[in-house]
């Protein structure tokens, strides 16, 4: 099996098109009203820092994962523990950006398909892109 690398402009539009994409579907700072303008600045400052760090752990260790890069810095069984803690909320955020988009669909496009219909598809979908 050939293993692809994405350059870093290429991980940095796919990020910002999955936070553009689910930004407009779930909305950002609704809360804060006439501050929105500040929740979302503080929001890009906390996410451009965050990439700045992958990018950074990237270039110094380029054969390595996520899980590898803290096993590697914080020792094999803290490490593992906190790339543990990457399932729950990797599977967290994945339910979630397939309900609110599989809600934008079922009442824009699908209004009279089943939710579960939606997403079922939506995953098989994926899954099966991912096993080719």
């Amino acid at each position: 099996m050939v293993k692809e690398k994405i350059s870093l402009l290429q991980f940095f539009a796919l990020l910002n098109l999955f936070v553009f994409g689910t930004n407009l579907v779930v909305g950002s700072g609704l809360d804060a009203k006439k501050d929105a303008w500040l929740a979302i600045f503080i929001g890009i400052f906390g996410g451009l820092m965050l990439f700045l760090i992958y990018y950074y752990l990237y270039t110094r260790y380029p054969n390595l994962s996520l899980i590898g890069y803290s096993q590697k810095l914080l020792g094999k069984y803290i490490g593992g523990f906190i790339g543990l803690l990457y399932i729950p909320f990797l599977v967290y955020a994945a339910s979630r950006d397939l309900r609110d988009v599989g809600g934008l669909l079922g009442t824009s496009v699908l209004d009279k398909t089943p939710h579960l219909f939606i997403s079922g598809l939506m995953i098989f979908s994926i899954a099966y892109i991912l096993y080719n």
